[in-house]
């Protein structure tokens, strides 16, 4: 009974050490993947450069991670995950290092393209190492590796403009480059004792039903629709996230210092409110009318900022804050939930590297289009895109959540 009772307490042990482990993993993942975007209204001033012009390294990264991503899910399934995600953490490092030494706009907008690469080989691989380790606490650990990643932006938003004021913007990738590449060796050395060669982990398939996995059998459940929402999710997600500093910066005149910590906000919200979308999710039992319901509220949301458009900096900062929140519980419906529906087929990997690329797709279009019509438009016209996008998304997911799940059922 006493060794029972040890075994049982060494396997919730490992069980919370790998837990933090990976939390800690994407925690400091974010914290040189989220920087150019914090300094990005300091970048825009100190180099006098355009906002298109300094978006474009953005708009490169979210393209280079949308695509390696595919490839990293390949790479993960066929070699030690832990080994792709220490190369994904010491490239990010480089880059983050390289440009703190090499302010050059156009050098910079070449690099953090190959950050987003670099980046994209922490994910997929993570996920196969929560899968094999940590199967039945496999949901509450994306969550929460999913909040980490939000307080990493939150940290950063909130220090760079005190780095910023002390030192230079340099600073905050010089300060990102050197964390990172310490975390690195420091997981690798850590992963090589907790995950062993030979993993009980096996690609799950069913012969029958990847036979049926044909374009036909995709259009009836659902996965076009799917497809536009998730790519709309991933222009507003990332295009108020990204730009809202910004947004706030010109609308009001503040300086670079308050503007910058203003977009702590965002993922502040998203941290608080992701346990509640997913529990709101699990108890509505369809992710696309989840999905409805969240973009509901992010609909009113934008109205009521073009209502009340420039006049209140505060309920602007509220406002985008409540749409990009539940623009996050929409990804985490689609992009993280719905893609178990394909397990019985062989598919769900697959679904979810598909969902997740028209997301950062969604991301990339954001990063250059949100800037272009900012600058020719105003920001008055990016709120009514933001507001079509959303009504386009909400429409999708409400016409099609009961075929959605008549489909599967009928299927079952």
């Amino acid at each position: 009974m006493i060794e029972i009772k040890k075994n049982v307490k060494r396997s919730t042990d490992t069980t919370v050490n790998l837990k933090t482990l990976f939390c800690a993993t994407y925690f400091f993942s974010y914290l040189a993947r989220q920087n150019y975007s914090a300094v990005l209204t300091e970048i825009i001033k100190d180099l006098n450069v355009t906002k298109a012009l300094a978006s474009v390294a953005i708009m490169g990264s979210l393209i280079t991670y949308g695509i390696v991503q595919i490839l990293s899910g390949f790479l993960g399934d066929r070699f030690k995950p832990q080994r792709i995600i220490f190369v994904g953490l010491l490239g990010s490092s480089l880059i983050n290092l390289s440009i703190s030494f090499f302010p050059n706009i156009y050098f910079m907008d070449f690099v953090w393209c190959l950050n987003g690469a670099f980046q994209s080989l922490i994910w997929p691989p993570l996920v196969r190492m929560i899968v094999e380790n940590l199967k039945d606490d496999y949901s509450d650990t994306v969550v929460k590796v999913s909040q980490f990643s939000y307080f990493a932006t939150v940290l950063i938003y909130f220090l760079a403009p005190f780095v910023i004021v002390a030192f230079h913007w340099r600073a905050v990738f010089a300060i990102s480059g050197v964390i990172c590449f310490a975390f690195s060796f420091y997981w690798i050395s850590k992963t090589k004792n907790i995950i062993g060669e030979n993993s009980d982990f096996h690609e799950t398939s069913c012969v029958c039903g990847k036979e049926k996995f044909n374009f036909a059998f995709w259009i009836s459940l659902g996965v076009v629709p799917i497809l536009i929402s998730t790519f709309a999710a991933g222009i507003l997600r990332d295009g108020i996230s990204v730009w809202m500093p910004t947004y706030i910066s010109d609308a009001y005149g503040k300086s670079s210092f308050v503007s910058i910590l203003t977009g702590a906000v965002i993922p502040i919200c998203c941290a608080l409110f992701l346990n509640v979308f997913k529990k709101a999710g699990e108890k509505i039992g369809n992710e696309l009318k989840s999905a409805a319901i969240f973009l509901s509220v992010a609909f009113f949301a934008c109205v009521i900022l073009l209502l009340f458009f420039s006049k209140i900096p505060v309920l602007d900062i509220v406002l985008m804050s409540t749409i990009t929140a539940c623009i996050h519980g929409v990804n985490l419906m689609l992009v993280c939930t719905v893609p178990k529906r394909f397990l019985k087929y062989g598919k769900s990997s697959t679904m979810s590297g598909i969902f997740n690329s028209a997301v950062y797709a969604g991301s990339a279009a954001s990063a250059l289009g949100t800037a272009v019509m900012a600058s020719s438009l105003g920001w008055k016209s990016v709120c009514v895109l933001w507001g079509c996008l959303i009504a386009l998304a909400l429409t999708l997911c409400a016409l099609w959540h009961r075929k959605f799940v008549k489909a599967l059922e009928k299927d079952a």
